[in-house]
């Protein structure tokens, strides 16, 4: 069975950044698990402050205790989405990688689809 690790970066959104991950733990990793019952076996969500000025490293901490799911990470400095991407990798444990901006542009019910577009296939990855 597969296991999901869904990864966002984020840069200075903490004014929502703890709605986005409840929305991507309650849409993203619920669809995944019941959609494909059988399938997935867990989903867990990696945050990744990039050197956020806000309120981000301390609203993805507070997720992190909230939800059993939630890893935070939080990096000093502003190095960029591709670092934050990096750490975030490191800690995936997942057979499955996705990752979605934290301002959640693409939200997390396209998911499903990407999925099913990995499972009909041969391909080693989807964008969407």
């Amino acid at each position: 069975m597969d296991t999901v690790s869904i990864l966002l970066p984020a840069h200075n959104e903490g004014t929502h950044i703890y709605a986005n991950i409840e929305k991507v733990r309650n849409t993203a990793c619920s669809l995944l698990e019941a959609e494909w019952k059988g399938r997935i076996a867990s989903c867990n969500i990696i945050v990744v402050d990039d050197g956020s000025t806000d309120t981000t490293a301390e609203e993805i901490t507070r997720a992190e205790k909230d939800f059993p799911n939630v890893i935070a990470l939080v990096i000093d400095r502003n190095m960029g989405k591709g670092a934050a991407l990096r750490e975030a990798f490191k800690q995936s444990t997942g057979s499955l990688v996705f990752f979605i901006d934290a301002d959640l542009d693409i939200g997390p019910e396209h998911m499903a689809d990407l999925y099913e577009g990995l499972a009909r296939s041969s391909v080693d990855g989807v964008l969407g």
